[in-house]
């Protein structure tokens, strides 16, 4: 990319994975999961943008909920700075997320270049991807809205499509239209068309210009976000007034000034288990085997992930078998993406597995639940060394620690207690806690939560919520 061309690269991270349960999950969406080389999704990302960028030109959009977790994430691979995160209160589809990025830079520089790209996508083809960003950024130089579309490699139903039309543009070409997820036959004569391009969700534009198409399109939008902003008003409350659309619907579809920049960099959002086993390694029998522990007996074309526990396949074809500590996903390859369905029914039944791992990483330490149940939630809790349980309000349930390992400082009400292992300590409800790690290793306890009264409690009031910040 030209040195002299200022370019901002905004990754948007909020997604939540929900085809790839029960490894994805609200409280840890896929674009957290460590599936590829034990790097995250979003470490891969940037790992391949920062060639293209400057590192203080990159951005992250993301929620609280995730915050803390991405900005270790970045920090593990060497990569912060004061503008790396850029906070959504609260989802709102792509168009708020993209024009509230937009507007960060548009107060530096209104002539800049800015990229979109999801955080949880990945390249197999870089040196292609950076000839194509130089290419989208020339035409982002003169006054166009690009988008990447991906040169389809089969008749995928799972993703939406962009028609482009005779008119070329540099290297690109006009956008007749987008059309939504196909039926296989219709998806099949995209392909024989040869015009049709896979719609990843990857962006170049001018802020000034994007500015102009919002103005034009979603004024409503543009205005509140700016006032939003100017005032410091950007909370919860505030921002979910904004309308609820995606960047394709809001201004993509709308616009004259559309491009679509055909691209072969090998790109997979990873949308589903049958798109991760397509892209990773596979042995002799063309299985992909993610555990430690698993025996395949006369199995083929299959997908098997798990821990430690011992997973045993025998005689299974085109099958995924995904194993968590509290739930295990079996599928046919072919409709593994069928998984979201049971996502939605667990979030109507208030089940917590499609919330939150009964074992969490966290950037200060591992939270793992013992045992689960409406009068007791035991749990071990482990807190790395030199951090500490960020503080938070104890609410609902009485907790008793006992310390197995280690020895720290709990601040309760902003008084300091000094315990080590073998002893205990009560934190009542209401209490405001902190719990620092003062060991030259890591400090370990066992929480056990109780109810203040005998009622059965919500299974939505377990314990990662009071470990959410």
């Amino acid at each position: 990319m030209s040195q002299e061309t200022k370019s901002f690269s905004l990754l948007l991270a909020g997604g939540s994975g929900t085809r790839l349960w029960p490894v994805s999950r609200d409280m840890f969406p896929k674009q957290l999961v460590r599936f590829i080389d034990q790097q995250s999704l979003i470490q891969h990302t940037l790992n391949r943008l920062l060639p293209a960028f400057d590192p203080e030109h990159i951005s992250i959009i993301c929620g609280n909920t995730h915050e803390q977790d991405i900005k270790q994430d970045a920090k593990e691979i060497n990569l912060f700075h004061e503008n790396l995160i850029i906070n959504e209160p609260c989802g709102r589809n792509t168009a708020p997320a993209i024009l509230l990025g937009t507007l960060k830079v548009y107060e530096k520089d209104p002539d800049a270049s800015i990229f979109i790209f999801p955080a949880d996508h990945i390249v197999g083809h870089l040196d292609k991807l950076y000839e194509k960003i130089n290419e989208a950024d020339q035409l982002a130089q003169d006054n166009y809205i690009v988008t990447f579309g991906i040169a389809p490699e089969y008749p995928e139903t799972g993703y939406g499509y962009i028609e482009a039309s005779d008119q070329a543009v540099n290297s690109g070409y006009k956008i007749k239209r987008f059309v939504e997820k196909p039926d296989a036959v219709t998806a099949e004569k995209y392909i024989s068309d040869g015009k049709f391009y896979w719609n990843a969700g990857m962006f170049a534009f001018k802020a000034s210009v994007l500015v102009d198409a919002f103005q034009k399109y979603m004024p409503d939008m543009l205005n509140s976000l700016k006032f939003l902003l100017e005032n410091d008003l950007l909370d919860e409350e505030n921002y979910k007034k904004i309308e609820n659309i995606s960047f394709d619907y809001a201004i993509m579809e709308k616009i004259d000034s559309g491009v679509v920049l055909p691209s072969d960099f090998k790109w997979s959002d990873i949308g589903s288990w049958k798109a991760l086993y397509e892209h990773l390694p596979k042995d002799n029998n063309n299985n992909v085997v993610i555990s430690e522990d698993a025996i395949l007996q006369n199995t083929k074309n299959c997908m098997v992930m798990g821990g430690n526990r011992l997973i045993v396949l025998n005689r299974l074809k085109n099958t995924v078998v995904i194993d968590t500590a509290d739930a295990l996903f079996v599928s046919d390859l072919e409709h593994s993406r069928d998984v979201k369905n049971a996502v939605t029914l667990l979030k109507e039944k208030d089940r917590k597995e499609y919330k939150s791992h009964t074992q969490q990483v966290l950037h200060w330490g591992e939270i793992h639940v013992l045992d689960d149940r409406s009068d007791c939630v035991i749990s071990k809790i482990t807190i790395n060394k030199g951090t500490e349980i960020p503080k938070y309000k104890n609410t609902s349930k009485i907790k008793k620690w006992h310390i197995i390992y280690g020895h720290g400082v709990v601040i309760v009400d902003s008084v300091d207690v000094q315990v080590q292992a073998g002893e205990d300590i009560t934190i009542e409800t209401g209490m405001t806690v902190t719990f620092k790690n003062v060991s030259k290793d890591e400090l370990v306890f066992i929480e056990i939560a109780t109810p203040v009264m005998s009622y059965s409690m919500s299974s939505s009031d377990d314990l990662s919520f009071d470990f959410t910040f």
